[in-house]
């Protein structure tokens, strides 16, 4: 056994016991392992009052890429556009209204998938 584990086992001696029924105990070990969690790390987090959170599912992380990636597309053309001059700008876009319009469009969407992005990382 190594010293990791010697104090591992040294340091929680105390243990509490906790009566399930079978759909409880099959419930609570099904949580556990959404977060990536043991049955005990999971049992502990919640009883110090912490919510552990579920991991992300591979096609919620690959949403999330997409997100930050169209995220960060619209970022690079805001940042084109934005060193361009007005007349350059008005070429593109041939209308000066739909220009306005467009990237005030583009600032709420960065900012609101930025908001998006942050509320799922903190999860």
């Amino acid at each position: 056994m190594t010293t990791e584990n010697n104090e591992k086992r040294t340091g929680r001696i105390k243990h509490i016991d906790i009566r399930l029924t079978e759909a409880e105990y099959s419930m609570v070990k099904h949580k556990a392992s959404e977060c990536g969690m043991t049955l005990s790390d999971y049992g502990r987090r919640l009883l110090q009052d912490h919510r552990p959170h579920k991991r992300l599912s591979d096609t919620e992380v690959e949403a999330l890429n997409a997100l930050s990636d169209a995220r960060a597309d619209l970022i690079r053309i805001q940042n084109v556009l934005r060193n361009k001059p007005d007349e350059v700008k008005r070429q593109y876009f041939k209308d000066y209204r739909y220009m306005q319009a467009w990237i005030e469009a583009v600032d709420g969407l960065i900012t609101r998938w930025g908001q998006i992005r942050d509320n799922i990382n903190q999860k």
